[in-house]
């Protein structure tokens, strides 16, 4: 190395001259200060920072140059990796000598080292940076690094005015500023947060996908995991607050209703890096901590143990330096294929994808002080996303370029003057996150559990109601979780027509928090009769219905009933991204490819269409009649028949159809005919059971006008028995629902069914 060399400026030109500068002084340098410098820019995750870099340069109008130790490799590099890019600096640094590092750091703004393991590399980096006033960022996923640089180094690099900010790359941005979103997004405090990570490939890979690097710092993270105990207790001697409920961690192996596949707790970073962040928030801004524990998720049981298999022996070969170095000599079969020292091909690279989710529990009220107690249990449920492709180097870059430009650009927004911060805490409050949505690492909601109660019971044996809680979810590929409550600590309202519990939790078969409510408070009522005496016409989805007689004195009693089943808000337009990419991962999985020009607009279609077709969630019983009740003495009775009816089944989503006969007999009181067809097609167009529909229909006409008695009929004809199963072409399925005079009273119900099928 020849250190009168130590800066080079090439220029990239179409006849790929090179220009040569040497700088001498460093008052010089600090003028000529790039916005930021790669260090270990030939490495095999340097070549992509390199690449991100000219992009960002031009988008951004910035400035970078790229360093090492080998010249002719860094000019090939700059050759390759960013050649719209007219002047890159070389510069020419070697981790041995320390005035080659100095004089590289103070030409940048932010040294972005891409050299590692860094538990052997990075500490030089660190010291040069503080001499020379450089932020400093790095991609390390090594928790004994990290941590042993923030106890050195915290208040050097306070007094210095630099950040020092490790793990800004897929170890470990995706979960700690994934956590961060969650609890913005929140709308409350947050008690706990579950994570799991899931990684799959598109293609039909059959080489490494890591590089030997990244597997190399494994390996001595995991040797000296002890060290971390006795790191920890001199980093943070003061202990945080216990806080209630505490999160426990869940099995050896499970399965989660968030994820596809079996769960097994991550060892990776993320989790003490996300620790160090909330820690930071509360001694900062006195913010409650969130509880988190991170999982890992596998396609298969099998793959699962074998996962535990390979980790074990990786784990115990770790610890000595014989198993160490066997487990570096033979990289590829100790990772069951995954690493080699040529890394991955980009193509391979580009097939990799992967998400995190984020499952919150927490309150939807937030108390004066973060120590302050919960009387009430958690009551709220958040679940987040953050996905992407190429998580390993691709993103890993991204994130940690656009790290680097938050310093350039939003210091102002990072707290302190200086520090050693986690990505958390340093770019929480930054555009970071919306600058990777941009980049196709997205953060999204994937959904907030709706907090609504359907008490169904009988009037009759208030003792014995039952309490189900349903709810939504938009993405969550297993959405069979149950709510349960405990009803003694809730806060009851209702709005628009619901009756809603505040307090809840959920529970989705994994533990055993089971919640009893014990003292539900009644639904509103419309006058019924007083004589109920058969209480079996629960319907899943549905409120219990009593079947009621006319008798004397049945405009004193009560019916109870709630129409506004599964509503979901209209934020319709919302949905479709989601929808359109799980209709496009369903066409891929059935063996199409959905960018052939018959499909490209194929999952946009279907996603607009299935809205359309279950565009009842978005209307309201109220908002349908509006005020089409009208006072009229008629008390004979009014049908309206062969109304037709289209609806999708809920068991194997293809449609029914049919016609939907409807009387009632007014108690001076008569609903607009139109209206009858417009009940229809709210409760129609849901997904849906032929049993229930009728049910609902029979319901909102009783809400609407409070009659004597009302009839249904309904004809359909179930695509799901003609195009599969028995294949039944002709077959009809006839439901009815008779309340009122119609149940009790035969005449009645027989001038019904006559009117009805009198052609």
């Amino acid at each position: 190395m020849t250190q009168r060399t130590s800066y080079q400026r090439t220029r990239n030109t179409s006849s790929s001259a090179t220009l040569r500068e040497t700088v001498l002084g460093k008052q010089e340098m600090a003028q000529e200060r790039l916005d930021f410098v790669i260090f270990g820019a030939t490495g095999f995750t340097g070549k992509y920072a390199v690449k991100v870099a000219a992009q960002l340069a031009k988008e951004k109008q910035l400035t970078f140059g790229v360093s090492g130790r080998r010249q002719q490799a860094l000019e090939a590099v700059v050759k390759e990796f960013a050649p719209n890019i007219d002047d890159v600096p070389i510069f020419i640094a070697d981790l041995k000598d320390e005035e080659s590092l100095k004089k590289m750091t103070a030409h940048a703004k932010v040294l972005v080292n891409c050299c590692g393991p860094y538990r052997f590399y990075g500490e030089p980096i660190i010291k040069a940076c503080i001499e020379t006033h450089t932020h400093q960022l790095d991609i390390s996923g090594e928790p004994q690094y990290i941590e042993r640089i923030q106890l050195k180094y915290d208040k050097a690099a306070e007094e210095a005015g630099i950040y020092i900010v490790s793990a800004c790359g897929f170890d470990s941005i995706p979960c700690d500023l994934g956590i961060i979103f969650t609890q913005q997004k929140f709308d409350g405090e947050v008690n706990s947060i579950e994570t799991y990570l899931n990684a799959w490939t598109t293609s039909n890979v059959r080489g490494a996908l890591l590089h030997y690097g990244t597997y190399e710092s494994a390996v001595y993270g995991v040797a000296h995991h002890n060290e971390l105990r006795e790191l920890r207790r001199q980093l943070f001697p003061e202990k945080l607050p216990k806080f209630w409920p505490h999160l426990k961690t869940r099995g050896l192996i499970h399965r989660s209703s968030l994820s596809e596949g079996w769960s097994m707790i991550f060892l990776g970073s993320d989790r003490s890096v996300a620790l160090r962040t909330q820690r930071f928030l509360y001694e900062k801004y006195k913010q409650r901590p969130v509880q988190v524990q991170t999982y890992v998720t596998f396609k298969s049981l099998f793959s699962a143990l074998a996962a535990i298999v390979l980790g074990l022996i990786f784990a115990v070969l770790a610890r000595w330096e014989c198993g160490r170095n066997l487990l570096l000599k033979y990289p590829t079969i100790f990772s069951g294929g995954y690493v080699s020292h040529e890394g991955g091909k980009p193509e391979d690279l580009e097939s990799c994808h992967f998400s995190i989710t984020f499952k919150a529990e927490g309150w939807s009220e937030k108390l004066a002080e973060c120590t302050d107690k919960h009387e009430n249990s958690p009551n709220k449920v958040l679940i987040t996303k953050v996905s992407g492709t190429d998580p390993g180097y691709g993103a890993t870059c991204s994130m940690l370029l656009l790290s680097a430009v938050m310093i350039l650009k939003e210091s102002n927004k990072i707290p302190g003057n200086g520090g050693v911060l986690s990505p958390g805490a340093a770019f929480g409050k930054t555009s970071l996150i919306e600058e990777l949505n941009k980049r196709d690492v997205r953060f999204e909601v994937v959904s907030s559990l709706q907090k609504v109660l359907y008490t169904f019971y009988s009037t009759g044996f208030a003792e014995s109601r039952n309490v189900v809680a349903l709810y939504r979810l938009q993405v969550v590929k297993r959405p069979r979780a149950i709510l349960q409550f405990k009803a003694d600590r809730t806060e009851r309202s209702t709005m628009n027509g619901i009756s809603k519990i505040e307090d809840l939790s959920i529970y989705d078969g994994e533990d055993d928090r089971t919640r009893i409510i014990k003292k539900p408070v009644p639904l509103r009522t419309v006058s019924w009769s007083e004589n109920v005496e058969e209480t079996n016409l629960d319907i899943p989805g549905t409120p219990r219905t009593p079947r009621t007689s006319t008798t004397p004195g049945h405009e004193k009693c009560t019916f109870h009933h709630d129409l506004e089943l599964d509503h979901r808000p209209p934020t319709r337009e919302a949905l479709l991204p989601e929808m359109s990419r799980s209709y496009k991962l369903l066409l891929s999985s059935l063996g199409e490819d959905p960018e052939r020009q018959g499909l490209l607009k194929t999952p946009e279609r279907a996603a607009k269409a299935m809205l359309f077709f279950t565009k009842g969630y978005d209307q309201s019983i109220d908002d349908v009649i509006n005020d089409a009740v009208f006072d009229e003495d008629h008390d004979e009775m009014v049908v309206v028949k062969d109304i037709e009816m289209f609806s999708m089944c809920e068991h194997h989503l293809v449609p029914f159809y049919g016609k939907v006969s409807i009387g009632y007999l007014p108690c001076k009181k008569i609903l607009g005919l139109s209206k009858l067809a417009r009940i229809v097609e709210i409760f129609s167009r849901r997904l849906q059971v032929q049993e229930r529909l009728t049910k609902q229909i029979a319901v909102a006409v009783t809400k609407a006008v409070q009659p004597a008695g009302v009839a249904v009929v309904v004809e359909g004809v179930h695509m799901c028995m003609v195009m599969r199963g028995v294949q039944k072409i002709n077959s009809k399925t006839v439901t009815s629902t008779m309340l009122g005079v119609f149940r009790d009273d035969p005449k009645t119900r027989e001038e019904f069914l006559n009117l009805v099928h009198n052609k």
